[in-house]
């Protein structure tokens, strides 16, 4: 005879032949099931495999036949299925999810053809299913978009909202910081903790830190983000700010307690290659740097 838990999932799906329902409907108790199956099919919810997720739910349930009856198993399918529907629906577990490690970058193609470029230790999630109907990513990082047009497009962050049609823009967003400048089109920057709201145009950007505006690390915006190239200039910042934005970025430890933060710096650094940076600043700023394990001790040279 065939499996029971393959008749079980056929059941459910209305795969059995009349005398095969018969058969096991005779010889089960399906109360349970059928009420559960009922409130199942009042859901509204994305397409959902009844049969694969019973097998998923089966193995994390699964049990030495010789110590649970079958018509426990029965009854207690009908809860399974009804809970993992229910958490199928309700945690969007269509969503799709990109994430990305130190030095490393992806970029993706989303379904209305928008592209996306997502830069290191970030993390970008959309539903799939219901994209159509809403143009929605989630972002937790920094990623450059070129939007196809159509319908509103939104990134969603910790931080804020930005909102476009048809535009390129970038999001960066860590921390308590967030920053969006504007490429292309118009880009709609909302904080709803602050009330800040503004329209950015080509070439305009917005940077809040805690929720308030400040003024960003780096001014300058070309035909596209400057960290896809991995070079990025700065204009007379702190050195603090500079190997702050760096340890976070690349993930590695700067211990610079030895000199003054307020020190300013103007010109390149890096993202692709920490130990260029560290020369220029080291030339530039006439420090020592010493890396020790996976920390990088900077002191102020003594010649």
């Amino acid at each position: 005879m065939e499996n029971k838990d393959n008749l079980l999932a056929k059941w459910a799906e209305g795969l059995l032949s009349d005398n095969e329902r018969k058969q096991f409907e005779a010889e089960h108790d399906l109360a349970d099931l059928k009420s559960g199956l009922e409130l199942l099919d009042q859901m509204e919810f994305p397409a959902y495999d009844r049969a694969a997720a019973w097998e998923q739910l089966k193995q994390k349930q699964q049990q030495p036949k010789n110590v649970i009856s079958l018509s426990f198993l029965l009854k207690a399918a009908a809860v399974l299925l009804l809970i993992g529907a229910s958490v199928f629906y309700f945690s969007g577990s269509s969503d799709r999810m990109i994430s990305t490690d130190f030095a490393e970058t992806k970029e993706i193609l989303l379904p209305d053809d928008s592209k996306v470029v997502v830069n290191h230790n970030s993390v970008l999630s959309y539903d799939d299913k219901n994209w159509d109907n809403k143009r929605l990513v989630n972002l937790k990082g920094e990623a450059f978009f070129k939007v196809a047009k159509g319908s509103i497009f939104v990134v969603k962050t910790p931080n804020g909202l930005v909102q476009v049609v048809g535009t390129q823009f970038n999001v960066y967003q860590r921390d308590d910081v967030l920053r969006v400048a504007c490429y292309e089109g118009k880009v709609k920057v909302f904080d709803e903790k602050s009330g800040f709201e503004r329209l950015l145009l080509p070439s305009e950007s917005a940077y809040l830190v805690g929720h308030k505006q400040s003024s960003s690390m780096f001014e300058e915006i070309g035909s596209t983000p400057s960290w896809i190239s991995g070079k990025m200039v700065v204009q007379s910042k702190s050195v603090s700010e500079i190997l702050n934005y760096l340890s976070k970025e690349l993930g590695i430890k700067i211990n610079f307690s030895n000199i003054k933060s307020i020190e300013k710096y103007s010109g390149p650094i890096y993202l692709d290659n920490i130990d260029k940076t560290m020369a220029i600043l080291s030339m530039a700023l006439k420090w020592d740097v010493i890396k020790k394990g996976d920390t990088i001790f900077i002191t102020k040279s003594k010649k």
